[in-house]
């Protein structure tokens, strides 16, 4: 019932004329994004952004509305939705990933901080495997947050933000992962010697 309302929603926004009624629509839309994410049903995420984006290249759109969505799109990868994220991953570690990195791939890169606690928070490799990818993607135009993690406790997340940090391919990185081929952790050993090589 509430992804047959989301639909019914999301068709009445992209062929609706009047701009109070799509006001209205679009103050349940970051609801709905909430609600879906909480379930982790990614693909209808994915699908719900799409009317989104749909409904802002409309060309009759006034720039209220337009305002709107843009806040709609700002907000995504806010803490709570990334927590959100978390909980429904650590429910189960079958929990589907089919979609998952579509969504976190429309995240900016003011939303690596959050993706980095969310890395260090999962309790499935899959999952972690998967925000790793993303981050790969996202953090290029700001290693920097990686980097001031590398001190972490726990050897996992480390070696993950090193395999991360090696991804990006930036030469520049290289020293500051040259002190953990000294780690007290072997895999977190190993990694460096990979990423930096």
């Amino acid at each position: 019932a509430p992804l047959l309302a989301s639909l019914q929603r999301a068709a009445i926004l992209t062929s609706e004329k009047s701009e109070d009624t799509i006001a209205k629509l679009l103050d349940l839309f970051d609801e709905i994004l909430t609600a879906l994410i909480a379930k982790g049903d990614w693909k209808q995420v994915n699908a719900t952004l799409k009317v989104l984006r749909d409904v802002a290249d409309r060309p009759d759109l006034p720039e209220s509305l337009r305002g709107k969505l843009t806040a709609v799109f700002g907000a995504l990868g806010k803490p709570e939705q990334i927590k959100a994220v978390e909980t429904a991953l650590n429910a189960s570690a079958q929990h589907t990933t089919d979609g998952l990195m579509a969504f976190l791939l429309q995240l900016k890169v003011s939303a690596v901080s959050s993706l980095c606690r969310l890395l260090s928070n999962l309790q499935h490799r899959e999952h972690r495997s998967v925000v790793c990818e993303v981050l790969a993607e996202v953090a290029k135009p700001s290693p920097d947050v990686l980097v001031k993690d590398l001190t972490d406790a726990r050897w996992y997340y480390v070696r993950n933000l090193v395999y991360v940090l090696g991804r990006l391919g930036d030469p520049r990185l290289a020293e500051r992962l040259a002190p953990l081929a000294q780690h007290q952790d072997g895999q977190v050993r190993k990694e460096a010697v990979r990423a930096i090589g």
